[in-house]
């Protein structure tokens, strides 16, 4: 096709040629020398066919998943049923729903719609076979987990819709530890059972995040050549493994922290926030210094 046989098509038709071939896996520079038109100018031509009065006219899956976490950073929440709309440039629920359902992870042709899961090798991971077979997939939000690091902010990554997507967005993250340094949390108060850390970001609606810091009294061991050897630092310091347990934001302190995750009962006198917490009925753990 020479450019004097594509001079009569119109924009929005050239833009759907585009698409089309590359949906056939043609490349951009193969598409170029096939229609004789600039990449730039194909690239436009294919933003401006898919992007039609705010909303595109075909979604994959990664494209939802981008929309989504654009639309979520500019609002600073993540969208409901009535947010899924071509007004906020956004699919419909229905559109979404297919991707995420059974069926859209099915069968040669809805693989090939959703062909932008396949890992960066070429290979297919393990949600999908694309040949019928029933096998566990993906929803939108448990995709997006799998972007948390990169491109969620703590705020929005906490406040992840789904609670399974949510959990597995933070250990994507990196586990509580990497979420208090990212999100600026702060020592609020320290003894020999721990410390004690508050993030002003929260999941299921709370106001701020508590999270106890503890430390394995046991010097961390790993196997080597078939045994097992404790583990020293490069300056010959024992290494000992902290953990980051979240407790209910009304606990104040690391002490009563560490007995409400042993489940002891907390007992107060006087001011129930100030008040000490009676030795008796919490004299089943033991300082860590």
């Amino acid at each position: 096709m020479t450019r004097q046989g594509v001079r009569g098509i119109s924009d929005d038709r050239l833009g759907r040629a585009v698409v089309m071939l590359q949906r056939e896996s043609y490349s951009m520079p193969e598409i170029s020398k096939l229609l004789a038109i600039p990449e730039e100018r194909l690239a436009k031509l294919r933003r401006d066919y898919t992007w039609t009065n705010g909303s595109p006219r075909w979604w994959s899956c990664v494209r939802i998943e981008n929309a989504v976490m654009r639309w979520a950073k500019e609002n600073g929440r993540w969208p409901v049923s009535r947010d899924f709309n071509a007004a906020n440039r956004l699919p419909s629920r229905n559109v979404v729903a297919e991707h995420d359902g059974m069926r859209s992870w099915n069968g040669p042709s809805r693989q090939h719609r959703c062909r932008s899961v396949q890992l960066d090798d070429g290979s297919w991971s393990e949600w999908s076979n694309g040949w019928g077979r029933d096998v566990v997939r993906p929803t939108l939000y448990e995709r997006i987990a799998l972007r948390a690091k990169e491109e969620l902010p703590v705020p929005l990554l906490l406040a992840i819709p789904n609670q399974t997507a949510r959990r597995d967005a933070i250990v994507n993250y990196g586990g509580p530890q990497e979420i208090i340094k990212a999100g600026g949390g702060t020592l609020v108060q320290q003894d020999d059972y721990g410390k004690l850390w508050r993030l002003n970001y929260a999941e299921a609606g709370d106001w701020y995040s508590h999270y106890v810091e503890v430390v394995n009294t046991t010097i961390r061991r790993e196997q080597r050549d078939g045994e097992w050897v404790d583990v020293y630092d490069k300056k010959g310091e024992p290494v000992y493994d902290h953990y980051f347990l979240r407790i209910p934001p009304g606990i104040w302190t690391a002490k009563d922290a560490v007995a409400w995750t042993g489940h002891f009962k907390v007992v107060r006198k006087g001011n129930p926030r100030m008040g000490p917490l009676l030795e008796k009925d919490f004299d089943g753990f033991v300082a860590q210094s």
